[in-house]
């Protein structure tokens, strides 16, 4: 299929954590407004029902709207498998159209693509398939059929989406010598089977059989971090992250001396000096940032934090679950606060809808101060929803057809300055993050 990746564009770079510039901080500056200190909201997103066609403009009755064109193709108006259109591929060379079809796509799932397809000529090559790209838009999987039929008939292939896919095309594609045609209508891409059961992290000692603030039912203690000693313990854990750019704006270079641990505690430090970062950008501000990627993952299950955040204006603190696969969304917000307003933390949902639109769940915790004193923060991450906690007390929910199902691993940072926190002003540095524990149940 020589030439054909020039075509197959990625439309949503933004959203995925690469070379250009994770998102996940992106999409949760400006969270917090304030206010909304009740129970929060219930975000019940049915998205489609179980059995939908998860292809848009599938029989092309919307012309070529939401369809690449990257050959000679052209929608006719009579000779339709059904409705009054469908596409045609004519001429010699390569031509054919793709469409983005990710958002709904669930890692490991099985689907069964099908279409109706005709061709002029049997001489002719002529493929519908599905292709999947990888976080460089390299093919990783490609799952095509051929169309050797001179009338309508219904082709089909059944795929299991690979992990590591961060976009997808269904196409039409055809190659030939000869200057022929061929015609493809009424697309469907089902579900015939749901992801495989994620695999579970193997227990830890829990002897005193301490369970999560909030969730009920009795969970499997799989990761406990208690910050024990006087080191990060970098079997699980990394410094800083793993890009090199600068995103938000932000004025700190994270530093793994910006990272301690003592006396029970994890404290991510900022600081006010001339340094560096890992890349050699200059920065005036220091600060720290730990991972568990590609150290510690896991999919499902109960992720909770106990920490006591800075004040300061201009100072951001997060705690994410993030697909470690790179493609964000889906991404979960545990806690976020800004400096200059420590009475208020925030939590979020987020994922695409079905037209690539970013939708989720936002919601503001008040009526505490939590600078002053240690809080616990919670979720609670099945197949089926979402639910946010705060000091045990449930604050918000999501429920739908676009849950996380990638394995995940942990972020947890203090930025200076950025897109929202900016500017930094009446910060009496250093300033610390502290965290006394995080778990994992599943």
């Amino acid at each position: 299929m020589r030439g054909v990746s020039l075509c197959y564009i990625v439309v949503f770079c933004s959203a995925i954590l690469c070379a250009c510039g994770p998102a996940f901080e992106a999409y949760n500056y400006g969270d917090v407004m304030g206010g909304g200190s009740g129970t929060g909201p219930i975000l019940n997103d049915p998205g489609l029902p179980p059995g939908a066609n998860i292809v848009r403009n599938a029989s092309f009755e919307g012309d070529l709207s939401v369809w690449e064109d990257w050959g000679g193709s052209s929608l006719l108006t009579v000779g339709a498998h059904s409705g009054g259109k469908a596409v045609r591929i004519s001429g010699s060379g390569q031509g054919g159209i793709g469409q983005e079809v990710i958002y709904r796509i669930q890692t490991g799932a099985t689907y069964q693509l099908k279409a109706q397809a005709k061709v002029a000529s049997l001489s002719d090559e002529v493929y519908v398939g599905v292709r999947f790209f990888d976080l460089s838009n390299g093919t990783i999987a490609d799952f095509r059929t051929r169309v050797q039929t001179t009338s309508y008939k219904e082709h089909s292939v059944s795929l299991k989406v690979p992990t590591g896919a961060s976009s997808a095309k269904v196409y039409v594609w055809k190659q030939s010598s000869f200057n022929s045609f061929a015609d493809v209508d009424d697309f469907s891409m089902v579900m015939t089977a749901e992801p495989e059961p994620p695999l579970k992290q193997a227990p830890v000692a829990n002897p005193d059989n301490v369970q999560p603030l909030g969730p009920s039912g009795q969970w499997t203690l799989v990761f406990d971090e208690n910050f024990s000693g006087t080191r990060l313990n970098t079997t699980w854990w990394n410094t800083g992250f793993w890009y090199n750019t600068t995103i938000n704006n932000e004025l700190q270079a994270y530093r793994p001396e910006n990272v301690r641990v003592g006396g029970g505690y994890l404290q991510l430090v900022a600081e006010q000096r001339s340094t560096q970062t890992t890349w050699g950008e200059p920065k005036n501000y220091a600060s720290g940032a730990i991972t568990t990627r590609n150290k510690f993952t896991f999919t499902f299950g109960v992720v909770e934090a106990r920490l006591r955040v800075p004040v300061g204006q201009g100072l951001s603190s997060l705690f994410q679950i993030e697909p470690n696969n790179k493609r964000s969304p889906p991404s979960i917000t545990v806690m976020h606060a800004l400096g200059q307003m420590p009475t208020v933390t925030s939590f979020n949902y987020r994922y695409y809808d079905i037209n690539g639109v970013v939708r989720g769940l936002v919601n503001n915790v008040t009526g505490m101060d939590f600078s002053d004193s240690y809080h616990t923060f919670t979720v609670e991450w099945t197949a089926t929803h979402v639910n946010f906690y705060v000091d045990g007390v449930l604050r918000g929910s999501y429920s739908g057809s676009q849950i996380l199902r990638d394995p995940a691993f942990l972020i947890l940072n203090l930025a200076v300055g950025g897109t929202v926190p900016s500017p930094v002003s009446n910060v009496g540095f250093p300033q610390t993050l502290q965290v006394d524990y995080i778990r994992v149940w599943q």
